[in-house]
Order: structure tokens, then sequence, then C-alpha cells
């Protein structure tokens, strides 16, 4: 039987031109091996034309929507070394989300699915179940994002106070029922003066420019979970006034549209391109 274990936690399907290669990955190497058989998933994340097995992953060959699956049996099964091999693979490219498929030998999957939590695993599936369709659900939910997405922030190497990381989580997780910035600092007895204050202090953009980059997240994350539904009833879900208006703020904050988006699963793709345009250029040393 095929389990899959949750953690608790565009140019789709196009190499990035060189240039950008930056942003994807460290030039000190264009590749990538862990010690651990990767699946490289990519759009459309059908398993026999993006499903590939491989032992070193080519940088070049990363593309939006991106997903890489440590394979573990229980040959090779050693929780520590897995775990590192994890945490550099994030480290060097933190726009791909990383997961765990376990091979049918394994017995102990519950074991190692709490284990991958504790690491920001995004997901472990177990068995001979289709990567892509298993993924999607893991990939998409939106219940921890706001922690998700504070933890995933150091990846890029910022270091912020535990008071502003509650702040943007809480903004991240809030997003949903909120278009301005100024009612949802209040219900969370936040002063919207003294909320900006600390942003601008630590050279951050504006508390309202977090809360546009996260609406904009959890509306690519609705049109991901469920891409037969229209773009309109997406947007509408969110308080934007249309299509048009979705459309254009996924434009100017992600470099994207809402149908390229579709296409792919997983938002650190989509989150680290705001990030490297609007918050690493206040800090060129991160």
């Amino acid at each position: 039987m095929n389990t899959r274990y949750p953690t608790a936690r565009s140019q789709v399907g196009r190499t990035p031109p060189a240039h950008q290669l930056s942003d994807w990955a460290s030039p000190a190497s264009d590749r990538l091996s862990p010690h651990y058989p990767i699946l490289h998933v990519r759009p459309p994340y059908t398993p026999g034309a993006t499903t590939v097995m491989v032992r070193e992953v080519e940088l070049s060959k990363i593309v939006p929507g991106s997903v890489l699956a440590l394979h573990v049996s229980a040959r090779n099964v050693d929780w520590p070394t897995c775990s590192e091999a994890v945490r550099n693979l994030r480290r060097r490219l933190p726009a791909v989300p990383v997961v765990l498929s376990l091979g049918p030998d394994i017995e102990d999957g519950l074991f190692l699915a709490g284990q991958a939590a504790k690491a920001s695993v995004r997901a472990v599936v177990a068995g001979n179940a289709p990567l892509g369709e298993s993924l999607r659900r893991p990939l998409t939910t939106t219940t921890s994002i706001g922690i998700d997405v504070v933890e995933w922030l150091p990846l890029f190497g910022l270091r912020l106070s535990p008071t502003l990381n509650h702040l943007i989580a809480q903004i991240f997780t809030a997003a949903p029922r909120f278009t301005e910035v100024g009612p949802l600092l209040k219900s969370i007895g936040a002063a919207e003066s003294s909320t900006r204050f600390r942003f601008r202090k630590k050279s951050l953009p504006a508390p309202s420019r977090w809360l546009q980059a996260a609406r904009a997240l959890h509306a690519a994350m609705r049109i991901q979970i469920d891409p037969g539904r229209s773009i309109l009833s997406h947007a509408c879900a969110l308080g934007y006034a249309d299509h048009s208006a979705l459309c254009h703020q996924m434009k100017r904050i992600f470099g994207t549209t809402p149908a390229a988006v579709r296409e792919t699963l997983g938002w650190e793709w989509l989150l680290e391109r705001w990030v490297r345009s609007e918050v690493l250029r206040a800090h060129p040393g991160a």
C-alpha cells in the first residue's frame, strides 16, 4: 500500500538562462552530490517524462517548480547523514523543496517522517506512489506557512529578531483575511507605527509589502492545489477585484503569471524571487 506521510510542515519547464543561475545555486560548483540517489521531479510532474533518478544534481537542469526527493532504502538509511544531505541541498537551492522518497523495504516510515519534519523536509512519500500527484497537497498546504517562511528565510543569510520573525509569521498566516496591513496588525495586537519602525530599522521592506507578497503567495498555492478552478474564482476568494488584478500583482511581485504558477508545485521558487529583489538588495552581505 502506498502511504504519504505529510510533515508538519514562468517559465515552466525551461532551464533558467545562464545569467540567472546565481538565483538557483552557489557558483562554486554546477553539481551537487549528496551521497543519496535523487529523484528530480519537474513540471508537469509526469513520472515517465520528468522524474529522473540521479546521483548528482545538475544545477542547470533545475527549473521553477523543481522538487528534489532523496531516495532512502533499508540499505542506505542513516538519518544523521540523510539530514545533513537535506541541509546542504536546502542551503544551496533554497528555491527547491526537498522531500524524502522511502523505498518499499523501509519499515520505520513513521519515525523517519517525524525526523524529517525537524529537518524541514516538506513531505515523506512511501511505497511506489507517483511522486508528482502525491506531493501536490503537502507542497501546497498553508497550514504552517508563517512558521515555514520564517524558518526558510535564514537560508539567505537573514538573521532576524524573534519579534520580527513573529510579525512576519503572523503576516503570512493571516494574509488571506486582510487586504490592508493596519487591520491585520491590530488583530494581533501590534501597533502599526512601531511595526513599521522595526522593519525600517533592519532595512526590510515595509510590513505592507510583506502582506502583498504573502497574499500573492496564498493565491499561488490556491491555484496549485486546485489548478482546474478558474483564476477569477481564486482571485475573488482572496479579495482581488478580478482576474487582471491578481495577474498584475503576481507579475509585479514574482515576475510570473497565474497560468505559469498553475503548472508548478511549491512556494519556494516564487518567494525566492521576491526575497532576492525586495529584501536582499538592502542586505548585500546576506
